[in-house]
């Protein structure tokens, strides 16, 4: 994008109205500054997956939210960006030094990836647990699993379903924080 240009500017590249009485001429509009703040708009909307529509004037501000949105959860702390020193697969829970969050897409070894430290999740559990609304999860690292045994396993957050022995998987309430194992 540029500071408009064309005939009529100002020193500073401002737009100004013109007036006769006083020899001072309009600012021109000029076809390629338009378009170069149209492309500036339209890449914003585009970039968070929007299609362009002209029954549309509220494009911008919801692009806006979007990409706000998304920025917050990692200046907030509900998420953290990492490269993944191995193929991860999204959905996966992850111990990343004493910080456990599940990850959030699929990505190869050596990229950007993205790791969400809160929220309500359901991971795998050991089949041996019963488990209880409330009760206080552990993370089996060796096992990549969900479990309630402190011994050996890091603290990731408290159950928000009661569970049987012999069922897989539980909805874990993920606390967020770093935990070194018991």
């Amino acid at each position: 994008m540029h500071r408009i240009d064309t005939p009529g500017a100002t020193a500073t590249n401002r737009f100004q109205n013109g007036n006769p009485f006083a020899n001072i001429a309009s600012t021109i509009v000029g076809a390629k500054w338009l378009n170069a703040v149209q492309t500036e708009l339209a890449t914003v909307i585009e970039a968070q997956g929007l299609t362009l529509t002209d029954t549309d004037e509220t494009q911008l501000q919801a692009a806006l939210l979007l990409l706000f949105a998304e920025q917050a959860k990692s200046l907030l702390g509900y998420e953290l960006d990492f490269t993944a020193g191995a193929a991860l697969t999204g959905g996966d829970g992850l111990l990343l030094g004493d910080l456990f969050g599940v990850v959030k897409a699929t990505v190869g070894s050596g990229l950007p990836a993205v790791l969400i430290l809160t929220g309500i999740h359901n991971l795998p559990k050991t089949a041996a647990d019963d488990i209880s609304v409330g009760e206080l999860l552990y993370w089996n690292n060796g096992a990549g699993e969900v479990t309630v045994s402190s011994s050996g396993n890091h603290l990731i957050g408290a159950s928000t379903v009661a569970r049987a022995a012999a069922t897989t998987s539980c909805d874990v309430r993920l606390n967020g924080t770093a935990t070194a194992a018991s």
